[in-house]
């Protein structure tokens, strides 16, 4: 089986410049999308060359200039720029500002919207992701009572760090993964995944019957569920 090979290039389109990362794969078609980095990925299959899939991405100019512009508002509301930097953390939906402390006796410290940490940034925002777990478990707790006259037995809680998904059921084991990054965003939206994936142990598939039960317990889920993509950033 032939390895993946990538290379990387940077590129100016749109008068901005990006960083394009070309993939070639066992696939059939070109598959195109940037990240909330700005990142542009390409996809293509081993017998394209190079650059033909650069001169793709100047034929899809005006995909990657909407793509920019959608990515820019959101930018603006979130700030995941100043997220992927570490400059920021959210927690239940709010902003924190991180700031950096020699003299805090303790690892870090909330005070109004800013976090004081004391060595380094990334083992204080995991200690914080850590301690919020409880947000998570709390909830599954409430989802759980409110589920006990369709289940007979409380499912395995696994909360762990997923890179598509915000949750995840098997169905056969009982088992549900929620993912850590949920203690960032507004309780509403923690509670509707958590139900979503309690669903599943009754409709393991996204059927019909599996809708009309999540609609009768969340009313509005279309709503939280737009409302839930435009926290995707998180994922990456």
């Amino acid at each position: 089986m032939r390895k993946k090979s990538t290379m990387t290039y940077e590129i100016s389109l749109n008068d901005k410049i990006y960083k394009l990362i070309i993939t070639k794969k066992r696939i059939k078609r070109i598959i195109i999308r940037m990240n909330y980095r700005y990142e542009i990925l390409l996809s293509i299959p081993n017998q394209i060359n190079y650059s033909d899939a650069i001169n793709y991405i100047f034929q899809n100019s005006n995909w990657i200039k909407s793509i920019d512009q959608k990515y820019r508002l959101l930018d603006a509301k979130f700030s995941f720029t100043y997220f992927y930097n570490n400059n920021i953390i959210y927690l239940k939906g709010e902003k924190y500002y991180l700031e950096k402390d020699k003299n805090l006796k303790e690892s870090y410290l909330l005070k109004g919207n800013i976090i004081y940490y004391k060595n380094d940034v990334k083992k204080a925002i995991e200690k914080i992701y850590q301690d919020s777990f409880y947000l998570i478990e709390a909830e599954f707790n409430n989802v759980y009572h409110a589920f006990n006259s369709y289940i007979n037995k409380i499912p395995k809680l696994v909360i762990r760090k997923m890179k598509s998904r915000w949750g995840s059921c098997n169905y056969q084991s009982g088992k549900i993964n929620i993912n850590k990054m949920l203690v960032s965003v507004p309780s509403k939206l923690l509670n509707y995944v958590i139900v979503h994936e309690f669903t599943h142990l009754i409709y393991p598939n996204h059927g019909k019957s599996f809708y009309s039960l999540l609609g009768k317990i969340i009313p509005n889920y279309k709503e939280l569920e737009k409302e839930l993509k435009q926290y995707a950033f998180l994922l990456n």
